[in-house]
């Protein structure tokens, strides 16, 4: 699926980057490689046959294992609303039996009244056993839900046969308590047939003990107009108990495909990050490696731009190991077709929220945010891949090992490799990217290369030194029109921090619009960040962490 070679660049039109919706979630990543200086688009040999089947027992495991903990707490939550519809149907009928002992004339109001009392404090005491912390176990829940449910359905058939025998209509109370309890049960059918089996035998085992001892339901059971009332309602409770254990069952299968289908190979999806025209962004739990990461995934199409973007990105991924530059865990896809690669999970910011935040930074702090993507974009470009999207959010600040700000480079979905091999494979007349951060000869229709990276990185550090975009228009073409021949407003200006002149002097000549003008490569541009004047920014800069420029400021 992702050959070797050739980097397809596809781009039909002048795209805004799904990216920046994921960069916007906070999202960077930093790979895992098995074996040092090895991609994982280069691991060409087979895994232990005795490996595989030990990490598919694993995974395997812990995933039913985690799937029987999330239904045990959804159980606990269900039950606890069954019991709360239950004891509701279960008090409003003292109205009942004061309709048929005080109108009516039948039965006994004193038993009625102590088998509601009974059946309520049973219940009340279950619900706040539910209710407080910890959570009860699997064999405590079992024993509040049978205990509740079938004393609550022999009380009902005590009551009956105390209200006209094995006559009474109180008898299809049993139906109700039933009901009560399905209307929260999602179980396998086994389960089910237990948890509604016993409070359904309640009614015939209770009938049958007191035909024993009481002469009058012995007398009942002998007529056999009596009995064609009896076995009708033994009839209804039994199709009650089938249906409440099919329908349980169902329930219970539909959760359980729901739940499968929030995983992605051996990843359980938590919750969306970000979403984009060509991907999704989840934060999952990798049940490997026990640990949070970032997942990005894609449907597959054979032959869509979406990709193709997903390919090269991944190729472009894996072929960089600077600390600053986003790198993958692990990729894949599933049996449907569902691309995705893995990435670890940071907290952040990216750059465009901190500068809109600040309302521009200090140009000593834009500096070692720029020496660090630099330092990613030069490795970048040293392999032959131009980013083809530097832009405010693609530039994440991470919190990281107990260093702050340390830059991660996001999003190489459009980069381009600049080999005499992919460049064949490039359509001429397109241009992609962010307009507002796109090199003049990009909307020009012409191939980017390591100059329009530059460029697009000049008009970040505009944005960051002043919180403002280089050029404002809502109209695409006027926008880029600006680009091409008009010069931003002076960065003094606009800025609300003092600004060095060497600073000001990189940042236009990173825009010309003029290639040519411009620094040729990274290492030019990094020489003349550092050219600037070192006492002026070391007194208005944050401090700075002895490792590899990383930043320990906010």
């Amino acid at each position: 699926m992702m050959e070797r070679g050739a980097t397809l660049t596809r781009t039909a039109e002048i795209v805004t980057v799904s990216g920046s919706a994921i960069a916007d979630c906070g999202i960077s990543e930093t790979a895992v490689l098995e074996r040092p200086g090895v991609s994982p688009l280069e691991r060409t040999e087979p895994m232990a046959t005795s490996d595989v089947d030990v990490s598919a027992l694993s995974f395997t495991m812990e995933r039913e294992r985690m799937f029987r903990q999330t239904e045990h707490s959804a159980n606990v939550q269900r039950l606890r609303r069954g019991f709360a519809i239950g004891l509701g149907i279960w008090v409003c009928s003292v109205v009942l039996d004061l309709f048929v002992t005080q109108i009516a004339g039948e039965g006994n109001l004193v038993l009625f009244l102590s088998m509601q009392s009974v059946g309520t404090v049973l219940g009340l005491a279950a619900f706040w056993r539910l209710r407080r912390p910890p959570e009860p176990s699997v064999r405590t829940l079992w024993a509040l839900d049978l205990t509740v449910f079938t004393t609550i359905s022999t009380l009902c058939s005590i009551e009956s046969l105390a209200y006209r025998g094995i006559d009474s209509p109180y008898a299809a109370g049993i139906i109700v308590v039933l009901v009560a309890r399905g209307t929260s049960t999602f179980a396998p059918w086994r389960q089910g047939a237990v948890l509604f089996g016993v409070p359904a035998l309640a009614y015939p085992l209770t009938v049958g003990i007191s035909a024993m001892f009481d002469e009058r339901v012995a007398a009942q059971l002998r007529d056999p107009a009596a009995m064609g009332t009896f076995f009708t309602v033994v009839y209804l409770i039994a199709t009650t108990w089938l249906l409440l254990t099919c329908g349980g069952h169902f329930a219970w299968n539909l959760r359980q495909e729901a739940m499968n289908a929030r995983h992605v190979g051996r990843y359980r999806l938590d919750r969306r990050l970000g979403s984009g025209g060509m991907a999704d962004v989840w934060a999952a739990f990798d049940l490997t490696l026990k640990l949070q990461v970032a997942l990005k995934t894609v449907q597959s199409r054979p032959g869509s731009s979406a990709l193709e973007r997903f390919e090269r990105e991944v190729r472009a991924l894996a072929q960089l190991a600077h600390p600053n530059t986003v790198r993958v865990l692990d990729y894949g896809a599933t049996e449907d077709g569902l691309l995705y690669y893995a990435m670890e999970l940071l907290h952040g910011e990216n750059l465009r929220e901190l500068a809109a935040r600040q309302r521009g930074l200090e140009a000593g702090r834009v500096v070692r945010i720029a020496v660090q993507v630099l330092r990613a974009l030069g490795e970048a470009h040293d392999k032959g891949i131009v980013h083809r999207d530097i832009k405010p959010e693609n530039i994440f600040l991470a919190d990281l090992g107990g260093e702050r700000e340390v830059v991660k480079l996001l999003d190489f979905g459009i980069a381009k490799a600049t080999t005499s091999d992919d460049v064949a494979l490039t359509h001429t007349g397109h241009v992609v990217g962010t307009p507002a951060f796109m090199a003049p000869e990009v909307i020009r229709g012409r191939p980017a290369d390591v100059r329009s990276d530059l460029y697009s990185l000049g008009a970040t550090l505009y944005y960051a030194l002043s919180a403002r975009l280089p050029f404002i228009d809502d109209n695409q073409s006027a926008l880029f029109e600006s680009h091409l021949s008009r010069e931003p407003e002076p960065l003094e200006s606009v800025c609300s921090r003092p600004v060095p002149v060497g600073m000001l002097r990189v940042v236009a000549r990173c825009m010309a619009k003029d290639p040519a003008e411009r620094y040729h490569s990274t290492h030019d541009l990094l020489d003349a960040l550092r050219a600037i004047d070192t006492l002026w920014v070391s007194s208005h800069a944050r401090p700075q962490s002895a490792s590899d420029g990383y930043s320990s400021s906010s």
